[in-house]
């Protein structure tokens, strides 16, 4: 769907796809795009998406976050310019490699627990922990969510 749209190919860059997901956790997608078709890029997503905003990515660089549904499911998929994209499948293969499925398991209890005691604030500024831990070069700013 994201290729059809975009002529890109999307990767997971949230939760899911290092098993550090909640059952209610969103489906965080990412493309790399040049910085110069932005342009192109909103309006080839625009009919499928809520435009959510730019966000910071690097002390230079910005990425844009859209929003849309797939079977109840809310997938939010960031454009990052492509030398970003590249950064953020490293330090994502480098996770998937070096975190032990006991560090998943610790991580995502806490998650857990954080969510079900409405610490919502707490709860987003734990979920990007290892994204800093292996990436700090990267504006990690915490988005807190309803509770």
């Amino acid at each position: 769907m994201i290729r059809q749209w975009t002529g890109r190919d999307s990767r997971d860059v949230g939760s899911f796809g290092l098993k550090l997901n909640l059952e209610e956790s969103d489906l965080d997608l990412g493309i790399g795009f040049p910085v110069g078709s932005r342009e192109d890029l909103i309006a080839a997503v625009e009919p499928h998406t809520t435009f959510k905003g730019e966000r910071k990515t690097r002390f230079s660089t910005t990425r844009l976050v859209f929003a849309f549904d797939v079977d109840g499911v809310e997938v939010d998929l960031s454009a990052l310019t492509e030398e970003d994209f590249a950064v953020s499948c490293r330090m994502l293969d480098e996770i998937e490699s070096t975190m032990t499925e006991p560090e998943q398991i610790a991580h995502t209890w806490v998650k857990h627990l954080l969510r079900s005691a409405g610490r919502m604030e707490d709860y987003a500024t734990w979920k990007l922990c290892t994204y800093a831990r292996f990436c700090p070069e990267f504006n990690w700013v915490p988005i807190t969510q309803k509770a």
